[in-house]
C-alpha cells in the first residue's frame, strides 16, 4: 500500500509540475502568483513524500530525512528556476522544510496502532490539496489577457472615385 502511495504521489506530482511548466509564461507575469504556487507545491509534495518515506524506511529516520529533503530541494529548485532566483530560493527552503517535517511525522506515527487511519488521512489531504493546486493553476491560466484592439480607420467621407 505504501509503495503504491509513493508511486501515485510521484505520478500526480509529475502531472502538476507539467501543468505548471506548460503555463509558466502566464505565471511569470505575476511574481506573487509564481511565488505562492512554487512555495505551496514544493512544501506539499515534499511533505507527503517524506511522510510516506518515513513510514516505508521505518526506523531509519536519517535516510528518510535525507531522501525527502533532497526531493524537496529538487522540486523547489526545478520549479523556482522557471521564474526567478527569489522564487527558487523560497521553493527550495519550503521543500527542505516539508521533507524534514514529513519524514519526522512518518517516523513518529510508525508505531501507532492507527497507522492506516493516518495514511488514509494524509492521502485524502494530499488529494484535496492537489485538486486545489490544479484548480488554481487552471483558473489562473484560463483568464484571458485582454488583447489590445486594433484601431480602425476613421471614415473621412472622401472617396477615391474619379
Amino acid at each position: 500500500m505504501l509503495i503504491a502511495n509513493l508511486l501515485i504521489i510521484t505520478l500526480l506530482s509529475i502531472g502538476l509540475l507539467a501543468a505548471i511548466y506548460k503555463e509558466k509564461d502566464r505565471f511569470r507575469a505575476s511574481s506573487i502568483h509564481a511565488h505562492i504556487i512554487v512555495m505551496s507545491v514544493s512544501m506539499m509534495l515534499s511533505l507527503f513524500f517524506g511522510f510516506l518515506l518515513g513510514i516505508v524506511l521505518g526506523t531509519d529516520f536519517v535516510l528518510a530525512t535525507i531522501i525527502a529533503t533532497t526531493y524537496g530541494v529538487l522540486i523547489g529548485c526545478l520549479l523556482g528556476l522557471l521564474f526567478d532566483p527569489f522564487v527558487m530560493l523560497s521553493g527550495t527552503v519550503e521543500g527542505i522544510m516539508g521533507g524534514m517535517m514529513g519524514a519526522m511525522t512518518g517516523n513518529m506515527v510508525l508505531m501507532s496502532s492507527k497507522l492506516t487511519t493516518i495514511i488514509v488521512f494524509f492521502d485524502v489531504l494530499f488529494l484535496v490539496l492537489l485538486l486545489l493546486s490544479f484548480n488554481l493553476v487552471f483558473r489562473f491560466t484560463a483568464k484571458k489577457t485582454k488583447q489590445p484592439q486594433k484601431l480602425q480607420p476613421v471614415p473621412t467621407g472622401k472617396t477615391n472615385e474619379m
